[in-house]
């Protein structure tokens, strides 16, 4: 019995010594850390809007007007005032080398970020492509939702400007969502 409780307690302290270690150990989502790498990197564009101001926010909604308020072209009136958002993260770049660099470590971020991610929609049109795509915990929620916009040479292939939108949130429906979606491709 002395085994098997020693066995146990080292099994829980080793599954408690990976979880402090791991990815998200300091605290910062995945993509807290993708956007701490760029954001202060020359030709970089970065915008963090925190939880406490997305709230505020979605309490102002019928108060003030957010219908001209736009991100990299992208009308971000519904998010803002869904008001189930945990964080919200903008980063563009259109300077060749940064974009490519940018392209490459999202294009991992999405393969190997460790949640399987959904792809909602991808439109091309001449050079320029969008991508939406997101991460449900439970299947019926969202937990996160990525928009990347890219232009694209077509001869090479690189990426010379980008543009992505991320957002974490709690208690959002995918239905919400694909009305969200369904909303930013009529603008694109």
């Amino acid at each position: 019995m002395k085994k098997i409780v020693l066995i146990f307690g080292f099994l829980v302290l080793a599954v408690f010594q990976a979880a402090a270690s791991g990815p998200e150990s300091d605290g910062k989502s995945n993509f807290a850390r993708f956007y701490d790498k760029y954001k202060q990197a020359p030709h970089v564009s970065a915008v963090y809007v925190s939880e406490s101001l997305l709230s505020l926010a979605s309490e102002l909604d019928g108060f003030v007007d957010f219908s001209d308020v736009d991100i990299n072209g992208a009308d971000i009136t519904a998010l803002m005032a869904i008001g189930k958002l945990k964080s919200l993260y903008v980063m563009s770049a259109s300077w060749r080398d940064q974009a490519t660099k940018i392209n490459t470590d999202f294009e991992e971020y999405i393969k190997e970020g460790g949640r399987e991610y959904e792809e909602l929609l991808r439109v091309r049109q001449f050079e320029d492509v969008v991508n939406l795509y997101y991460w449900s915990p439970d299947g019926e929620h969202v937990g996160e939702f990525l928009m990347v916009d890219k232009n694209i040479f077509n001869s090479t292939g690189e990426v010379l400007r980008i543009s992505i939108i991320q957002f974490e949130a709690e208690g959002l429906k995918l239905a919400d969502l694909i009305k969200i979606t369904l909303d930013i491709a009529k603008e694109n």
